[in-house]
């Protein structure tokens, strides 16, 4: 027969027998990660971080209900997308190239959007609280500065390209109102005519697209970005974040520990107790004593013997059965769980008919790696079957 455990999920009692026989290894590797965390922080530099407020003001026009004066870009007004163009444009190459001529010297940091609403927020970081504080200020104002430009320039060069085409068109439809006037032939003034035409529509077109830009100009004036709260000097660094690094480590630390521990345990299989023998074998424990004779190895002794009844120790099956004396495994606490199995497999094998296991706790027990080899479990089995064994 076999004496390999089945595989079974752990208990709740299992865990906790693991954590107690490996709470030196959680400690341990939990202590060194917190410490390392802590060392790290300790050898970063500091930085401080200071943070400027621009409000960005949207025009609420909806595509639904326009305003009269206006043609209405739906793409231009969904706030989302406004504001996430405008986060770009404040964390471009191009403003933090204003703000660093303002300053003289690189801009470090990053720019969000508070969730919900038309602030953005410009956090900066040095090596001191004034600096990180001049920074976000001129960063911010950088920004404010490129975006006016950038509005001016765009909407100057459309009106000027618009007046132009309108001028084009208005001397060439002048001329050919002229020309119509001298008296042309009829086919020359046919083709006047399909000219004129077509220059109208174009003239019209170029129309829709000046009150286009005067919609883009009136809504600039009203999406316009003011900084509403400037930097102060922050109190406490930003960096390193002791405290932060600290509480990860030690969560970290707790997972390798128990990962860890649950390892070893499971590469351990040193018999301590009589749940270490329970899960090793699949024999019935009988229980434990102290008392119990041994001779510093795994050992079989009748199922009636007076040793195990003055150790308190209660036979579970009768000292005799149809297939031999009953006999009980005596298993020396420190023994290895496999080995254990091969020397019951080998007894079983002899014809030693074994009814249970007994944790002996007394002293002199046997070291962890001792065990008898085949030889002696058929001395053993010889032993136990009153020199007769089974075939």
């Amino acid at each position: 027969m076999s004496f390999e455990p089945a595989a079974g999920s752990r208990r709740l009692r299992d865990h906790i027998g693991v954590l107690r026989r490996r709470a030196l290894v959680v400690v341990a590797i939990t202590l060194v990660a917190a410490l390392a965390a802590l060392g790290l922080s300790l050898t970063q530099p500091r930085r401080y971080t200071a943070t400027a407020q621009v409000l960005f003001q949207q025009d609420t026009a909806t595509v639904q209900d326009p305003r009269p004066d206006q043609i209405v870009d739906s793409k231009r007004l969904d706030p989302v997308r406004v504001m996430q163009n405008e986060v770009r444009l404040a964390s471009s190459e191009l403003v933090r190239e204003r703000a660093q001529g303002a300053l003289g010297r690189p801009v470090s940091g990053s720019v969000t959007n508070v969730r919900d609403s038309d602030v953005l927020l410009f956090s900066a970081r040095a090596a001191t609280p004034d600096d990180a504080a001049t920074a976000a200020n001129a960063w911010a104002d950088a920004y404010t500065a490129v975006r006016a430009d950038l509005s001016a320039s765009r909407t100057t060069a459309s009106s000027s390209a618009i007046d132009a085409q309108l001028d084009a068109i208005d001397s060439r439809l002048a001329g050919i109102d002229r020309e119509l006037d001298a008296g042309p032939g009829a086919e020359r003034a046919v083709a006047l005519d399909a000219e004129r035409a077509a220059l109208i529509d174009q003239r019209a077109a170029w129309v829709r697209q000046q009150q286009v830009l005067a919609a883009d100009i009136a809504l600039a004036s009203t999406n316009d970005a003011r900084v509403i709260d400037r930097a102060d000097p922050p109190r406490h660094p930003s960096q390193p974040a002791t405290l932060r690094n600290l509480l990860l480590a030690v969560l970290v630390g707790l997972v390798l520990g128990l990962g860890t521990g649950y390892a070893v345990d499971e590469l351990d299989d040193a018999i301590r107790n009589v749940d270490d023998l329970a899960r090793a074998l699949t024999l019935p424990v009988i229980g434990a004593a102290s008392t119990l004779p041994t001779s510093g190895d795994v050992r079989v002794v009748p199922a009636d013997d007076p040793a195990l009844i003055e150790a308190g120790v209660a036979p579970l099956a009768p000292p005799e059965t149809g297939t031999g004396r009953a006999q009980v495994l005596v298993v020396p606490r420190g023994s290895r769980g496999r080995q254990v199995r091969e020397r019951a497999t080998a007894l079983d094998r002899l014809g030693v008919h074994l009814v249970g296991a007994v944790l002996a706790l007394g002293e002199g027990d046997a070291s962890a790696g001792s065990t008898p080899d085949l030889e002696g479990s058929r001395r053993l089995a010889s032993q136990a079957t009153g020199g007769q064994l089974r075939t």
